[in-house]
């Protein structure tokens, strides 16, 4: 689906396509990227509202999941040049701000000292309580005059605690982007606390924070963006070691996407027209001004709303999501479903002001916007949802599989004992219900011998069944 005619330089699908012959990656983690993009550049200028009810940000939270190889840090690092320029100018700016700031503290200190010299000096030898009063005055007056360092908040992180987060989105400019192209570390990291945190933010909340050291603080209308991008095998592989990171609803608030591979069709092209990436690239620029602009002149945010037309358009896919969960269709991903009309007014409204830069959506860009939640809940189901016995077999198998053959030695070891598998063998498989079926799914498909009556209990790799089916 198009928005804009072809010679619009701001469509949307012509950036895709040409972003994709530069860098030859797959489309859904294209727009992925610019998605997160523009969700960065105008979280600090704009809410959406789809009834006088209802404003909510426009920060995306978008999880893509992508093989290794699959060009995501090349994608990342291309749509993200001017949020990278901007970010190291701001780096650059507060470490001179850290210079003055350190020179103003050696004379504060230098000051201190002097007074608290005076000051004891005076406790200690006969001199006037007039004089001591004075003193300790001064005393406590430069207590309250201790510089304070005021460092611009980072608009890009790559990995942060939670901590030195809400501290950043707590000072002037409250707007910040979470972003990794190579997500697995961050995800381990990702503890309950930090979830909880995320969650409020991503629903516009005021978190009020007590530290014992550095005191209480306020983070009140901040807004956070993130953008992870991870391989399917890590990402399995966290989720099955926190068993409970969907119970916070961190996964719920997240635009889902399963980028496929584009490997095997990327032959050699060369291509030198920028046209769309170019003046993608002017557009976010421009709106990144503006938005700095209006924070630092504290003035409110504008409200994006739905056309009458774009509006009906809304209903109709909340209407629809809701009927599919009465149904019981989506009933095994209800918490991703609940969330996911709230996530297609923040991508209509990103998509609207990029491209047509005024604040009533339209309904080619909530159509757009719609498409793109229907594939994100397919994706999501395909992970989450509940799966036939067969589909969980032959995941549990292929799982299985994959693992015995990487332990084989290259065919040199072919029997292993299934307490052994069950101790150090793939997470999902550390359950015996899943061990069992995994099991007989590979005995049945002819892939082991599985020798259940033996004492102890162990299986065989067959013959020319060393490499992944």
């Amino acid at each position: 689906m198009s928005i804009n005619n072809s010679e619009n330089h701001l469509d949307i699908n012509n950036l895709i396509s040409e972003v994709s012959l530069i860098t030859q990656a797959p489309k859904p983690l294209i727009f992925g990227s610019i998605l997160s993009v523009l969700s960065s550049v105008l979280q600090g200028m704009i809410d959406v509202e789809v009834n006088p009810n209802l404003r909510m940000p426009i920060s995306l939270f978008i999880l893509t999941l992508a093989g290794s190889g699959e060009r995501k840090s090349t994608v990342d690092n291309l749509l993200r040049k001017v949020l990278i320029e901007k970010n190291n100018h701001i780096n650059e700016k507060n470490e001179q701000m850290k210079s003055i700031y350190q020179g103003e503290l050696d004379r504060w200190d230098i000051e201190r000292k002097n007074i608290q010299k005076q000051y004891k000096k005076s406790l200690s030898e006969p001199s006037s309580d007039a004089v001591t009063s004075q003193l300790y005055s001064e005393l406590l007056l430069m207590h309250e005059k201790k510089p304070k360092t005021r460092l611009l908040t980072n608009i890009l992180y790559n990995d942060i605690t939670i901590e030195a987060l809400l501290s950043g989105l707590s000072g002037d400019f409250a707007n910040t982007t979470l972003s990794s192209s190579d997500a697995g570390n961050l995800f381990n990291r990702l503890n309950y606390q930090y979830l909880s945190s995320i969650n409020q933010l991503w629903d516009g909340d005021t978190i009020q924070i007590n530290r014992k050291k550095e005191g209480a603080f306020v983070v009140k209308n901040a807004r956070l963006s993130m953008s992870l991008m991870i391989q399917p095998k890590t990402f399995d592989d966290i989720v099955s070691k926190k068993g409970r990171i969907r119970d916070t609803g961190a996964l719920a608030r997240m635009l889902f996407i399963k980028s496929p591979s584009t490997q095997g069709e990327r032959l050699y092209t060369e291509n030198s027209d920028h046209t769309y990436l170019d003046a993608f690239y002017d557009r976010i620029t421009a709106i990144y001004d503006k938005s700095y602009l209006m924070a630092a002149s504290g003035v409110d945010k504008i409200v994006v709303i739905l056309s009458p037309e774009a509006k009906e358009e809304w209903i109709n896919f909340y209407n629809d999501i809701e009927s599919e969960l009465g149904k019981g269709n989506l009933g095994d991903i209800s918490d991703y479903a609940s969330k996911i009309a709230n996530n297609v007014a923040r991508v209509a409204a990103l998509l609207q002001v990029y491209e047509h830069d005024n604040t009533q959506i339209c309904k080619s860009c909530m159509m757009y916007a719609i498409e793109f939640g229907y594939n994100c809940i397919e994706s999501f189901k395909s992970v989450f949802g509940e799966k036939t016995i067969d589909e969980k077999a032959k995941e549990l198998a292929d799982i299985l599989f994959d693992w015995l053959n990487k332990n084989s030695d290259n065919g040199y070891k072919r029997d292993f004992l299934k307490a052994h598998i069950y101790k150090y063998g793939p997470n999902q498989l550390r359950n015996k219900e899943n061990l069992e079926m995994a099991l007989y799914r590979l005995h049945n498909d002819g892939d082991i011998d599985y020798f259940y009556r033996s004492k102890p209990v162990f299986i065989r790799l067959r013959k020319n069944n060393y490499l992944p089916r």
